[in-house]
C-alpha cells in the first residue's frame, strides 16, 4: 500500500529494525513463509508507537484511506458464508471477525455464521491450533454444496 498510494511512510510506520526489511521482502519474489520469518506478529514490537498513537487519533488520513480503500469486509454477502476465528488468535485479532459479522449482519446477510474454535486439551484458540479444525470445518463446509464428486 505504500508505493501503491505513494505514501512514502515505512521508516514512519515501522520501527527501525523492520523498515528495512519490509522495503526489501515485499517484492513478489518471497513465499509468506519467508516474509512471517523475518517479521513479528506482535504489533508493538513491529510498529512504531507513535504510528499507532496518530493512527488511533485519526492523524494519518493518507494511510486510513488507504485502509478503507482496501476494506474488504462492508459487504452482503448471496451466498451461505462462514468467519471461522479463535478467540485467542495471536495473528488476527478476533474482533475484527466480529466486527466483519456485525457489518455483514446490517447490511441484511441472511446466512451468515460466526464460528469460534474450539481445540482439544483446553488449548489455546490461537491461530496455529485452529489452522487444523478450521480446514476441517471448512472442508465439511463446502462440502455439503458439491456435486458430481
Amino acid at each position: 500500500m505504500d508505493e501503491a498510494y505513494g505514501l512514502n511512510s515505512i521508516n514512519d510506520i515501522f520501527k527501525e529494525a523492520y523498515a528495512p526489511v519490509v522495503n526489501s521482502i515485499y517484492d513478489g519474489t518471497h513465499s509468506s513463509a519467508y516474509i512471517d520469518g523475518k517479521l513479528t506478529h506482535k504489533a508493538s514490537d513491529l510498529f512504531k508507537k507513535d504510528f499507532i498513537d496518530q493512527l488511533l487519533n485519526g492523524e494519518k488520513q493518507a494511510v486510513i484511506n488507504a485502509f478503507k480503500d482496501n476494506d474488504v469486509y462492508d459487504w452482503k454477502p448471496k451466498a451461505p458464508t462462514r468467519l471461522f476465528h479463535g478467540v485467542d488468535d495471536d495473528w488476527v485479532p478476533f474482533e475484527q471477525s466480529q466486527i466483519t459479522y456485525d457489518a455483514m449482519i446490517a447490511n441484511g446477510s441472511q446466512n451468515l455464521q460466526l464460528v469460534e474454535c474450539t481445540v482439544a486439551d483446553n488449548k489455546p484458540t490461537n491461530h496455529a491450533n485452529c489452522f487444523f479444525p478450521y480446514l476441517l470445518a471448512s472442508y465439511q463446509f463446502f462440502l455439503q454444496y458439491a456435486s458430481d464428486l
